[in-house]
């Protein structure tokens, strides 16, 4: 569904920001499952990840009836005291930014926010360094949108130059940008012009690579939002935490690796289809060093495994895999448009059984031969046609299972055509 003004205006839309993968959380720490985690009042079994403790959340705070785009994070884990009610005064033309009262020191290392008078929010803070004050305002990374202000937030993706910042402006192969929900968006309702322009809160979290794009970019965000206010909504939370960071990995002899990469893949891509060993916390692992070398090694060690070990399309979705893994998280969204020509004239060799190895050789010697490592942006175009690659090859497939099986009724013995 295109969230176009029509939509948004009646419907109840939720966004869940599921958390960039890792070693430990190949899906996001959303769809990780925490065995402390549980919800015995439940009338159905619920898996224990995070992203069910935080709808329930959700559920039970949000107006039944009451229209606008959610953004829901699940960075944080929070729970909600009985006696919390739903929130029944949100308002049509201001954000809602929901925050939770918690000891200074707790807060230290997070986002917090700093109110008016009128419970409006005046500035955000990160990791604040400790001070008298008894309490912060903890981000909890909720946000509400009535339906005036989200359609001008997301229409912020077709302007320039926030639209580097989606995958239609990277596919043009123009620089990507890295904007904050909170320090790109919120920031915005709180902070005159120059001041949000000139401001570089939490520069981990904002892309500080490209200045010019960057203050630019926030003069267009400036001049759609400046107009609106943020109110602080604060939750009775019993408890606050957030997903600590995944701990870093172990070196190894990475020449060790390189040995025996090829054997290592091979059984770890025809394990995929039991879920005896996951394929993305390996790669993770031997991309950890972040030497060339290695990106090369690996992507010679998918091309020459076994096909009848391992399915093409499975081969190809690892090549896409790996390249989103180099990017680092950079370079825009993985899925998208894949039709450039370098990649795409191609696919054509895919379509056909007998020549589709020959495909899979093809598109990575081009990935190789053109200028597609060069940048986090070329790498993650490249990925998009790596997974388009293996669409075409699941195709095929299904293709010729429907065609070896499922005979139309016209043609079967004994029916009339």
């Amino acid at each position: 569904t295109v969230l176009n003004d029509d939509v948004i205006r009646d419907a109840k839309i939720l966004i869940v920001l599921a958390g960039e993968p890792s070693a430990e959380a190949p899906l996001g720490r959303a769809i990780t499952i925490f065995p402390d985690l549980a919800f015995p009042d439940a009338t159905v079994v619920l898996p224990s990840i995070p992203l069910v403790t935080q709808i329930i959340n959700l559920d039970r705070i949000a107006p039944v009836g009451t229209p606008g785009v959610w953004l829901l994070s699940t960075e944080a884990l929070w729970s909600l005291e009985e006696t919390q009610n739903p929130i029944d005064d949100l308002q049509h033309d201001r954000l809602s930014a929901f925050c939770a009262r918690v000891p200074a020191a707790a807060a230290a290392q997070h986002g917090s926010y700093e109110l008016n008078d009128d419970g409006s929010i005046r500035s955000l803070s990160y990791r604040k360094p400790l001070s008298d004050e008894q309490e912060q305002l903890m981000i909890l990374g909720l946000l509400y949108l009535p339906p005036l202000v989200a359609s001008n937030v997301l229409s912020l993706a077709t302007t320039y130059p926030l639209s580097r910042a989606t995958y239609h402006g990277l596919d043009s192969g123009a620089i990507g940008l890295r904007l904050s929900l909170f320090f790109d968006i919120v920031y915005a309702t709180c902070a005159d012009l120059e001041e949000f322009v000139r401001c570089r809160i939490a520069p981990e979290k904002i892309d500080c690579e490209h200045e010019e794009l960057l203050e630019l970019a926030r003069r267009v965000i400036h001049s759609r939002l400046a107009n609106y206010r943020t109110r602080a909504v604060i939750l009775n939370t019993r408890a606050v935490q957030y997903l600590e960071t995944v701990p870093s990995l172990v070196p190894f002899e990475w020449s060790h690796f390189c040995n025996t990469v090829r054997k290592q893949l091979e059984v770890n891509l025809a394990s995929i289809s039991s879920q005896s060993r996951p394929i993305v916390p390996y790669l993770r692992t031997a991309l950890a060093s972040r030497f060339t070398s290695d990106l090369h090694a690996l992507l010679d060690a998918i091309l020459w495994v076994s096909p009848q070990r391992v399915d093409t399309a499975v081969q190809l979705a690892t090549v896409s895999e790996t390249l989103w893994i180099w990017a680092g998280g950079r370079g825009g969204l993985r899925a998208g448009p894949a039709a450039n020509e370098h990649f795409a004239r191609h696919f054509a060799l895919l379509e056909r059984r007998e020549t589709t190895q020959e495909g899979v050789r093809e598109l990575i010697v081009a990935l190789k031969d053109g200028n597609w490592l060069s940048t986090p942006q070329a790498i993650v175009r490249a990925a998009r046609h790596f997974e388009a690659a293996a669409q075409v090859c699941t195709r095929r497939l299904v293709l010729e299972i429907c065609t070896k099986h499922l005979r139309p009724s016209s043609v079967r013995e004994g029916t009339d055509s």
